[in-house]
């Protein structure tokens, strides 16, 4: 996702900081106590989506988080459209702060 967010000229970084942590989780097991509170803190620290592609049980437990979104897999297409559609709602925000 973060490969196909640069090919649609999206900044994910500001100099040297993180404009924006992308987290893709693929994974149908559930996080563990430890994995979700280290996400929040993650989330906490800076603006992160969470994407969860096959699994999106956990995205109601990370408040902290930008941006949510939840796909019902993985796949390439998938991929890219979750890309087009990140690319668009940042590019929104940013007119709005403008």
């Amino acid at each position: 996702v973060r490969a196909e967010l640069e090919r649609l000229a999206v900044p994910l970084t500001d100099g040297d900081r993180a404009a924006l942590d992308v987290v893709c989780v693929m994974s149908r097991l559930p996080l563990s106590a430890e994995e979700l509170e280290r996400l929040r803190a993650r989330c906490r620290e800076r603006p992160t989506a969470l994407l969860g592609l096959q699994n999106d049980a956990f995205l109601e437990d990370v408040p902290e988080a930008a941006l949510r979104v939840s796909t019902a897999d993985g796949t390439p297409l998938t991929r890219r459209v979750l890309a087009r559609t990140l690319a668009e709602r940042l590019r929104a925000a940013a007119s709005a702060r403008a």
